[in-house]
């Protein structure tokens, strides 16, 4: 998997309270404008990496919705074929709808998308021996469990959340 956080020792508790704790933190990334500082268009700079706030916030949400679609299709369907996005971030790629120009709008799909994954989480998992069931990754062939997605969702949504804080500070340079 990627490089970012290690979620390797995450229990499903845990990874539920990271993704619950997404929406505010983003939020946090985002807002302490000052006087005078307009938000949407600071959103709007690309940071260090070459990606807005926006970009990284929504690029996030985006694969979150992905991600928890893979955790629930592996929670309740025996060995279901999962895209290869779900361990390939390369292959995270989406259609390109234009500036969005409303880091709220951005804020508010990642806050959809994380409350999703964490609802997936804490409803279909059957208990303990549910993170232990897989899926197989297309193209790849690797398998992943349901927990090993739930830790990959975690780990993809802390990495936008840093982007997006990264492009928001240097947006104020």
């Amino acid at each position: 998997m990627p490089a970012g956080p290690d979620t390797s020792r995450l229990s499903p508790a845990d990874c539920v309270a990271a993704l619950r704790s997404y929406p505010r933190r983003a939020r946090q990334a985002v807002a302490g404008a000052t006087d005078g500082e307009d938000v949407d268009a600071l959103a709007e700079v690309a940071g260090p990496d070459g990606r807005s706030a926006v970009e990284h916030l929504d690029g996030a949400a985006r694969a979150l919705e992905v991600l928890g679609e893979a955790v629930r299709s592996v929670l309740v369907h025996d060995r279901p074929t999962l895209v290869p996005a779900v361990l390939d971030e390369s292959a995270r790629v989406w259609p390109d709808e234009g500036p969005t120009g409303d880091v709220h709008a951005a804020l508010d799909h990642l806050e959809a998308a994380a409350r999703g994954v964490a609802e997936v989480a804490e409803g279909d998992a059957g208990g303990a021996e549910g993170w232990d069931r897989t899926g197989t990754v297309a193209g790849s062939g690797d398998e992943v469990s349901a927990l090993d997605v739930l830790r990959e969702a975690v780990r993809t949504g802390a990495t936008g959340l840093r982007g997006a804080d990264a492009a928001m500070a240097a947006s104020r340079r």
